[in-house]
This record gives C-alpha cells, sequence and structure tokens, in this order.
C-alpha cells in the first residue's frame, strides 16, 4: 500500500512538472546576465556612470528653489 501511495505522489509531481514547463513554454528568461559570455561585463558599465565618491559638485543638492 505504501509503495502504491509513493507511486502516486511521483506521478502527480512529474505531471506537476510537466504542467508548469507547458504553461511557461515560451517565456524564457535566464537567470545568467545577459552580457556573461561577451567581452563586457555589467560592473563596467556601472562604474562607468556612477560619480566619484570624493566629488564635491555631485553631493550637494540645492533644496530652497532659489536660483
Amino acid at each position: 500500500m505504501i509503495k502504491k501511495i509513493i507511486g502516486v505522489l511521483a506521478t502527480l509531481a512529474t505531471l506537476a512538472v510537466i504542467l508548469f514547463a507547458a504553461l511557461n513554454f515560451g517565456n524564457y528568461t535566464s537567470l545568467l546576465p545577459e552580457d556573461l559570455f561577451s567581452g563586457k561585463s555589467s560592473t563596467e558599465a556601472v562604474e562607468e556612470v556612477a560619480p566619484a565618491v570624493g566629488d564635491a559638485e555631485s553631493e550637494s543638492v540645492d533644496v530652497s528653489g532659489a536660483e
């Protein structure tokens, strides 16, 4: 009896995996970054855009509204 219950549970689990795979068919998105195998990494792009840490002009913001 226990073997039959385990077999039914294994069958249901297999059918669930097949069903979820069929529902998500055509909507594949990789968990890996797109530029993983190209020459440029995503950290290089962030470093180019980010301002320097000691740059006082980029850190000061005029909030008074006066020009």
